[in-house]
């Protein structure tokens, strides 16, 4: 079993720019790609797809005049994704348990594409 961390930058424009945006969407590509051609063989990948996550990598964003309030209030769910989320859905799909999933990318994101 295969999980790619793509992001909603893998689906969407407009947030980490044009480089991060563009290497998320080749690797939501890629995921699927080798989803197609390893399934004969047994082998599940999947992509995982998640918006805003607060982590070592977004803490600079909850500092003072940072933009965590923002987009907490521009996501439908009024929160950022805990790392706990993501964990939860890494697991179930490490579990064996999605024999009939393969190349799914899940979102993970309080709505934020939904808009």
């Amino acid at each position: 079993i295969i999980i790619n961390m793509c992001s909603i930058a893998s689906s969407l424009a407009g947030g980490g720019g044009h480089s991060y945006t563009s290497s998320k969407h080749a690797l939501a590509g890629f995921t699927k790609q080798l989803a197609l051609d390893y399934a004969e063989a047994g082998i599940q990948v999947f992509g995982i797809a998640p918006g805003a996550v607060k982590t070592g990598m977004t803490a600079a964003d909850f500092e003072p005049g940072g933009l965590a309030d923002w987009v907490a209030s521009e996501t439908p769910i009024k929160r950022w994704i805990e790392p706990e989320e993501v964990a939860e859905v890494s697991l179930f799909l490490a579990s064996g348990k999605a024999t009939a999933m393969q190349g799914q990318i899940l979102t993970i994101d309080g709505g934020w594409s939904l808009k």
